[in-house]
């Protein structure tokens, strides 16, 4: 990897970009070179791709749950349309430069952010470390003990995911106009390849 330009591609329900985090610093750790980033992702509304998606990984089915629900996950139009980043990736692999594929990959729309979801996920990536914790202390994957740990977490993750995540998206809404900067600022950084 290292000297080598990379571009990540990623395919999520909608948060996506604490995990972006982590890869980028990878990257930059075996001395690899990110240079553009990708992010397809499930545009529905927040409760509603959790309902199609825990339909999707329970049953294996990509249709309409209920026929009323939309289809799961990114849409086939997403994916089709994605073709629109070859012409810039081509150009840069060309021409041996990637200062700024980036920002060309940008403006065809690679990739778009959720204010809320995303201050949601970063807030969220903390508890998420106490859980793991929590749940480890009672051993490694198969573990026995561990069984009623994890049943806490899943009715943990429902109530939180159902009841606070659409409060917390008000309260975030409520109160932009005061963190405006500030939000701006994480958006740009989000929407980059630099690691701060």
């Amino acid at each position: 990897m290292a000297g080598i330009p990379i571009i990540t591609v990623i395919g999520a329900r909608n948060m996506w970009v604490s995990a972006q985090e982590d890869i980028k610093r990878m990257i930059l750790e075996n001395k690899g070179i990110l240079t553009g980033n990708i992010a397809l992702h499930d545009r529905h509304q927040n409760l509603l791709s959790v309902v199609t998606i825990i339909y999707w990984l329970m049953t294996g089915k990509k249709d309409r749950y209920l026929g009323i629900f939309p289809k799961p996950g990114v849409s086939d139009e997403d994916i089709q349309q994605a073709t629109r980043f070859g012409k810039p990736i081509h150009m840069a692999l060309s021409s041996g430069r990637y200062e700024q594929l980036q920002d060309d990959l940008r403006q065809l729309g690679s990739v778009e952010l959720s204010p809320d979801i995303t201050s949601i996920e970063t807030k969220a990536k903390r508890i998420f470390y106490f859980w793991s914790g929590f749940i480890l202390k009672k051993g490694g994957p198969g573990t026995k003990e561990r069984i009623p740990r994890l049943k806490m977490f899943k009715w943990y993750l429902l109530f939180v995911i159902f009841a606070v995540s659409p409060i917390a998206s008000l309260v975030f809404y409520l109160t932009y106009p005061l963190f405006y900067c500030k939000i701006r600022k994480n958006m740009a950084y989000f929407k980059g390849v630099d690691l701060r």
